[in-house]
């Protein structure tokens, strides 16, 4: 199995993909911020954010498995779902708070 590259995407029938990748670009806009707020927000606060992500990737899973497809995708969410649960377990277990400042 090959790979398309640039140049083959004018023999596909979707489109250019100038055109395309444009289309896709403007709808993912919002949800990439979203995206990059909850990564700034593990950052942050790991106890509130990892959980914060794990709903977030929940939602994700429900929605691919009511679709009744891509269920690789699902599994590889519910895989990065347990690893946020466990971000969380451990930031609880060992809060040094905000960069590493101790709450004493």
């Amino acid at each position: 199995m090959q790979h398309i590259g640039v140049s083959g995407t004018g023999a596909l029938p979707v489109g250019n993909g100038r055109t395309d990748s444009t289309l896709l670009a403007a709808d993912r806009a919002p949800r990439q911020a979203y995206e990059i707020a909850a990564g700034l927000l593990v950052a942050v606060k790991p106890k509130i954010g990892s959980y914060v992500v794990a709903a977030w990737l929940c939602g994700i899973i429900v929605n691919l498995l009511l679709r009744g497809s891509f269920y690789d995708v699902a599994l590889r969410d519910f895989g990065l779902l347990l690893a946020a649960l466990a971000l969380g377990r451990l930031a609880v277990r060992f809060d040094h708070g905000l960069f590493g400042v101790s709450k004493s």
